[in-house]
């Protein structure tokens, strides 16, 4: 009798807990297991490689400590530098399993610090293409995914639920994700920031986003900070581009004030909502920021009581109701004031609010003020 064996591999324990069935094809159980493959993997080369979790991990386990990057105080439990030199393309797939547990082994700066941490950190240059599909990123102390520099990233059928510090960071990275899922996660669902010259884009070609409380979606002017102030600038339209939502949904983007850093967070965040058209606004700032900067396309703004000094015209050139909050003195003692700020430069003979170069049948609605 004769056996031919024709392409056939077997799988091989490598020692470090984790399969390899031929070159780049790697199945892990444990967290460490992931750690390991990873480890193999930043000090390899041109290579295309894929890791199926073959069952859930837990960043808790005994011993677990983060990985990288070497000497740095931001830390990824999973991390992986991704250039062009070195990888052709990276999958993982999570085999429909989680991700899950708490972590605080990073001390670098005396402490741990959980704005400072990752589930996954990956970073490098260049167009590798790099796929996160069937993984679920669940209630950790942590932010589940910080990108950085990468613009050939998608997601496949990942959710992000309960993770303390946020779902998906992408600094001066590039994302698609099909079949997306979030909720319930800290600060934000999704941050973009432009670090580098390379300008950060998410396109959302399908799945929900159902955080409430935080921002959806929000872009970080790192810009904005004058101990970033070297960082690339960004316009309102790249910043507008930087977001792409499925056709047929509607989103509304609004500037709000929201804690999206471990210090930095004066400047109003850009952010986009799904299906809310109403913001509230407490500051002279804001008010000016959503009606003036050309980003916003709510169209009803709740003001709060108190008195807001403008530094310029409110020019509003598009649908929208702005209220104030209805008196209740029976001298009808206005609650919600508008007024010019006092040392400002207006042109002369200028309104406090402009209405102009609206369309047809669009409809501007001043109440209570």
């Amino acid at each position: 009798m004769t056996i031919t064996s024709v392409g056939w591999m077997q799988a091989q324990d490598t020692g470090d807990g984790y399969t390899q069935t031929g070159e780049g094809n790697y199945t892990v159980t444990t967290a460490k297991e992931l750690q390991n493959v990873l480890t193999e993997l930043n000090s390899g080369s041109s290579q295309a490689a894929t890791i199926v979790l073959g069952a859930d991990l837990n960043i808790s386990d005994e011993g677990l400590n983060f990985m990288g990057p070497k000497n740095s105080v931001w830390q990824g439990m999973f991390y992986l530098n991704v250039t062009g030199g070195k990888f052709t393309s990276l999958t993982i797939d999570g085999g429909n399993h989680k991700i899950t547990g708490v972590n605080t082994t990073n001390t670098v700066e005396g402490s741990f610090d959980a704005t400072k941490n990752y589930v996954f950190y990956f970073d490098g240059y260049g167009s590798v293409p790099v796929t996160f599909k069937n993984l679920t990123v669940t209630n950790t102390n942590i932010l589940a995914f910080n990108l950085y520099n990468l613009n050939n990233l998608t997601f496949e059928n990942v959710a992000l639920n309960g993770n303390a510090e946020g779902g998906l960071h992408l600094n001066s990275s590039q994302l698609k994700a099909k079949g997306f899922t979030t909720d319930g996660n800290g600060k934000f669902a999704v941050k973009l920031s432009r670090q580098e010259e390379n300008m950060p884009k998410f396109t959302l070609v399908s799945g929900t986003i159902g955080e409430t409380g935080v921002p959806q979606i929000a872009y970080y002017d790192r810009h904005a900070y004058s101990e970033w102030s070297k960082n690339p600038k960004s316009s309102v339209a790249e910043i507008i581009a930087s977001v792409v939502i499925p056709t047929g949904e509607k989103w509304f983007r609004s500037l709000q004030q929201a804690t999206l850093h471990t210090s930095n967070n004066s400047a109003l965040a850009y952010v986009w909502t799904k299906g809310q058209s109403s913001e509230s606004i407490t500051t002279a700032a804001q008010l000016d920021s959503t009606i003036n900067l050309g980003f916003a396309t709510i169209t009803d703004i709740s003001l709060a009581a108190g008195t807001y000094e403008l530094s310029r015209q409110l020019k509003i050139d598009r649908p929208l109701a702005l209220h104030g909050v209805p008196t209740t003195s029976p001298e009808y003692v206005p609650t919600t004031i508008l007024k010019a700020k006092a040392d400002a430069t207006w042109p002369e003979k200028a309104n406090l609010i402009t209405i102009s170069d609206g369309t047809a049948n669009d409809t501007v609605t001043l109440t209570d003020l």
